[in-house]
């Protein structure tokens, strides 16, 4: 019998037996609520819990991101400077060469008699410096190659835990609301409601507002326009 229906009248007042039989159906409506209200409580705080968690575990990883993405902006830099110096000495070196060439050249102009085997040697020269340059200045680009896709791995790898853990997290909180939802149609039961009564989910203690992570920027290449300008000089 539903709440506000009213009770059989017997003489001297309303029927014992319909009295009880409500009181024990309403005990046991209440106590199964309070189980249902626990059970809930205990999600919450397995929530907050894991929210508490997933904060720390993100600002883990900021950290390790941004420990990483400093290491590398200083490896960068230290190629940068190396393949800096390279470049000077490339320059330097083929500054010689083209005096060098230059004076064997005007030695066979004036016809002093070089020999053959001579400029055979100094031409073995030349292009062997040449290649050695060209070997430089491949090796720096892919090094720098190397550490630009290290780092874009690293921020992949960090994206795709960080995303599993809010994945995790937002299952923890559904199952949570659900719990809530249960009791609140054990409450319009118990109370003969048409809808339930507004319960307001308790704010976790530490948990922020789920972060979506936003695409990244694509990894700043680094300025290769020197290896042009040695490429045109040799030309």
């Amino acid at each position: 019998m539903a709440a506000g229906d009213g009770f059989k009248q017997v003489p001297f007042g309303f029927d014992k037996n319909e009295v009880n039989t409500y009181i024990s159906d309403l005990r046991k409506k209440m106590n199964a609520l309070e189980a249902d209200m626990r059970a809930n409580d205990e999600k919450t705080r397995e929530a907050e819990k894991l929210a508490e968690e997933a904060d720390s575990r993100i600002k883990a990883a900021q950290e390790e991101a941004d420990k990483k993405v400093e290491e590398i902006t200083s490896q960068l830099e230290e190629e940068k400077s190396t393949t800096s110096r390279q470049l000077i000495e490339i320059r330097n070196l083929k500054e010689r060469l083209d005096t060098e060439k230059k004076k064997m050249t005007d030695v066979l102009k004036s016809g002093k008699g070089v020999s053959q085997e001579a400029t055979r040697a100094f031409n073995e020269v030349l292009d062997k410096a040449n290649e050695e340059a060209a070997a430089i200045i491949e090796n720096a680009k892919q090094q720098a190659q190397q550490i630009i896709e290290a780092a874009q791995q690293h921020r992949n790898t960090v994206s795709e835990k960080t995303e599993a853990f809010m994945a995790q997290l937002r299952e923890q909180i559904e199952s949570m609301n659900a719990g809530f939802n249960s009791i609140n149609r054990s409450a319009a039961e118990i109370l003969g409601t048409e809808s339930a009564p507004a319960v307001t989910l308790p704010e976790p203690a530490a948990a922020p507002a789920p972060v979506f992570i936003q695409p990244e920027e694509p990894a700043e290449v680094p300025d290769m326009s020197v290896f042009d300008a040695v490429t045109e000089e040799e030309e």
